[in-house]
């Protein structure tokens, strides 16, 4: 189910937020059950089958931490989180990499595995690295005092289930547990539902006006100009950006609806002055996740130079594999790796940098990079950068068919102008102070309006297929 559709905004939000409080008067525990229950709906709203894969995963987790943390022996409880993280790196393996992995075998080794196209489940990526952190909290804290239930509701917990932003146990369950959250805050409602609007209207004005000229785009290579490859790269730039926020707006603005505080998955990334910046800034808690899991387990920066060289690339190779199975997110992740790493180390000379020439540097770096993570492989991305570095004189003009592509109430470039000035100049949505005025209020209700006036071309989550 989208949060972008008439059957989630008009009858499961609605339901879902009535039935949970009403239900919390007489029982929290069968208020969680029933926020379970519905989360699974959501889940398997277009894929029934997908529950059964979830349900397997938290179920095999929850037993596997048990074990873990009662486990005395240190050795034994080792052996048990190798079999869990191994468990769990297998399913997401199966889902994700093996058509990638047999098709490079038969590539290098000329064998002949026939390569069967294996449907993505939406969210294993998020749900299964949540997973992860479980296992190893029990195994390092050794402490297990939440039931089957709460485990269940933290893991499918619908805001975050398909696209985070990835929380923590600790963040999210003892929330469940605050009695004070569990009767309807109108303040809280009132700005979940502004929070909620602000993201839907980035995606349904921005991301999916743009996005309709990256698809147009990417399926017309040979005929764009290099001008209208330009434009395809920034409008990229914006369409993921507006996207992916745009759905971690409306999570924690649902969240909010529920009493509950999702974590921040972005700091305003298109005003960092350098890579090491962006990924501060950039969906902040997969970050924390790379760091937490991988970075400081591997020792951090506290081993000398080489081996937080050697940590660093291998947090980011972790992370462009994470996204997807193919060589473009593998040297996206390396390219991030190399770029933070001059920039560790380059660090005292950037300082001396004018702020605005680091920015425009870090800005058509992060654009280069996107451009790589969009292409759908790297014969594409070589064309488009050909494209986009042709200096002849009829490469130099916008063609018409790319400006009608994008098929949007407001002209390309000025749709490009504003999201490039809410990027830069406007407060995130995280830290803008959501008043309950009656201005406020008027205005979320007349983009409300405006917002399911568009939602006849419903579109799905670009993070989805990650």
């Amino acid at each position: 189910m989208l949060f972008n559709s008439f059957i989630f905004i008009l009858v499961f939000l609605p339901l879902t937020l009535s039935g949970y409080f009403f239900i919390n008067r007489y029982s929290n525990k069968a208020a969680q059950i029933l926020l379970f229950v519905m989360s699974l709906v959501f889940y398997g709203y277009n894929n029934p089958s997908y529950v059964f894969i979830i349900v397997g995963s938290i179920i095999a987790n929850y037993i596997l931490a048990r074990y873990i943390a009662k486990e005395e022996k240190i050795r034994y409880r080792r052996v048990l989180l190798i079999v869990g993280l191994i468990f769990n790196i297998a399913i997401i393996g199966y889902f994700k990499y093996l058509s990638f992995i047999k098709w490079n075998v038969n590539y290098f080794f000329g064998t002949d595995f026939v390569i069967n196209s294996v449907a993505l489940p939406l969210g294993i990526s998020f749900y299964t690295i949540q997973q992860i952190s479980f296992l190893v909290d029990a195994y390092n804290d050794r402490k297990m005092t939440y039931s089957l239930r709460e485990y269940a509701l933290f893991v499918t917990f619908f805001p975050q289930l398909v696209a985070g932003p990835i929380v923590y146990h600790d963040e999210l369950i003892p929330q469940y547990r605050d009695e004070s959250k569990r009767k309807i805050n109108y303040e809280n409602l009132l700005a979940g539902i502004i929070w909620f609007i602000l993201g839907l209207a980035k995606k349904v004005f921005i991301a999916d006006c743009l996005g309709n000229g990256v698809s147009w785009g990417h399926e017309n290579l040979e005929a764009l100009s290099a001008i209208d490859a330009w434009i395809l790269s920034f409008a990229y730039t914006f369409q993921i950006y507006f996207d992916f926020s745009g759905y971690s707006d409306m999570a924690c603005g649902i969240a909010k609806m529920f009493n509950f505080s999702l974590p921040q998955n972005f700091n305003s990334p298109y005003k960092s002055l350098s890579i090491a910046d962006f990924w501060k800034r950039w969906h902040m808690s997969l970050t924390r996740f790379l760091t937490r899991y991988i970075y400081i387990p591997l020792g951090g920066n506290r081993k000398g130079n080489l081996k937080t060289i050697f940590n660093i690339m291998v947090v980011f190779t972790v992370s462009g594999i994470w996204h997807g199975a193919n060589y473009t997110f593998i040297l996206w992740g390396i390219l991030n790796g190399v770029l933070s790493i001059i920039n560790r180390y380059t660090g005292r000379f950037a300082e001396r940098i004018p702020k605005f020439i680091k920015w425009s540097v870090n800005f058509l770096t992060i654009n280069f990079l996107w451009l790589l993570f969009g292409a759908k492989g790297l014969k594409e991305f070589a064309v488009m950068i050909k494209k986009m570095l042709s200096l002849n004189t009829h490469e130099l003009a916008v063609s018409s068919e790319m400006l009608k592509s994008f098929n949007s109430y407001i002209r390309p470039d000025i749709l490009m102008a504003m999201a490039f000035a809410i990027c830069i100049f406007l407060p995130n949505n995280y830290v803008r102070e959501k008043r309950m005025t009656y201005p406020a209020i008027v205005g979320a209700a007349a983009l409300w309006v405006l917002c399911l006036l568009t939602l006849n071309r419903v579109s799905i989550f670009l993070y989805f297929n990650f």
